[in-house]
Formats: C-alpha cells, sequence, structure tokens
C-alpha cells in the first residue's frame, strides 16, 4: 500500500471520528469515504482501535509543531498584546484543525486525555512565563481559554448563529486583560 493510500485513508478517519465518534464510526464508513476497500485498511491498520491511534499520533504531531510555532512567535512586550496575539492565534489553529480538537473534547479515551493534559499544561506553563500575576491559577486560565475558543470554533464550523464568533473573542480577550490586571 502506498503512503498515498494511507494518508487518504488516514483523513477519512478523521473527519469520520470527527463527526461520528469513535463508537459510531465505523470501518466501512471510513474506507468509503477514503475511496478504498475495507480490506485495505485492516491490511494496513489491522483494527480500528489502531486507526484511531494512527490518526490521533499523526493528527497531534502536526498540531503540536503548529502550537509551538505560536508560542515561539509570541513575543509581545506587554500583557495585552501578548493576550491578545495568543488567544487569536490559537482560534485560527483551532479553526484550521477543528477535527483534531472535535475529536479530542468529545473522546474521553485512555489515548486522548493525555493529548488534551499536555496541550493544557503547556499552555499554561506559557502563560505563566509571560504574564506576571501570582494570583492567577494558569491551568484554569489555559482550560478556559481552550473552552472558548473550542466553542467558538464549534459554531464556526456547524454554523451555529446563536453567537457573533468575532465579538465574543474580542470580549472573551478584553475580559482576559481585565482579570489580569486584577
Amino acid at each position: 500500500m502506498t503512503d498515498g493510500t494511507q494518508e487518504k485513508i488516514l483523513d477519512a478517519a478523521l473527519k469520520t471520528f470527527a463527526e461520528k465518534g469513535y463508537v459510531g464510526a465505523t470501518t466501512t464508513n471510513i474506507a468509503e469515504k477514503a475511496g478504498f476497500s475495507q480490506m485495505t485498511l485492516f491490511r494496513k491498520f489491522e483494527t480500528k482501535k489502531n486507526l484511531f491511534d494512527m490518526v490521533l499520533i499523526k493528527n497531534f504531531k502536526a498540531f503540536k509543531s503548529d502550537f509551538e510555532s505560536i508560542l515561539k512567535d509570541d513575543e509581545s512586550s506587554n500583557t495585552e498584546d501578548f493576550l491578545e496575539t495568543l488567544i487569536r492565534n490559537l482560534a485560527k489553529l483551532a479553526d484550521k484543525k477543528f477535527e483534531l480538537i472535535h475529536l479530542l473534547s468529545n473522546e474521553k479515551t485512555r489515548v486522548t486525555e493525555p493529548f488534551m493534559a499536555e496541550f493544557i499544561n503547556h499552555l499554561s506553563k506559557h502563560i505563566e512565563n509571560n504574564v506576571q500575576n501570582d494570583k492567577i491559577d494558569f491551568n484554569a486560565f489555559a482550560a478556559s481559554i481552550f473552552a472558548i475558543i473550542y466553542i467558538i470554533s464549534l459554531s464556526n464550523h456547524q454554523g451555529t448563529a446563536f453567537i457573533d464568533s468575532e465579538e465574543i473573542l474580542d470580549k472573551f480577550i478584553d475580559n482576559s486583560v481585565l482579570l489580569i490586571q486584577i
């Protein structure tokens, strides 16, 4: 099997797992979406669980690389600029990698939980290194950033009209800056 075949299966699997969840997704659906037979899928990945694990590993590596780039490029001179740049860039990343974020947020497994914990922990440490305020629980703050960004991204991808994404993001940034200054 070619690498192109494997990539097509992994891409179709990410879309299917994000849409239907691990339990709801079938290898038949994934194979059809990828344009291959179920036999081809099983030759490469052997089990649905192996396929799921490979989808997470492949996509989290790409996500982590993009995430690390955001953190490296975030060299703001003051807290307000730092938070605005960080949160806006994370919102763009969440939109770009929505299927992975959605999958990680909805599948509570031994595989997904370490990915989420690593992301929140890394974000928390980055904020703590750039925001001078010893009254803040940086893990809780990082988790709240992730939560609002996920809700905004979910709204954007599902076409939910109950929130104005840009307005919510702007107000969240403004409120975050105000709370940091207290």
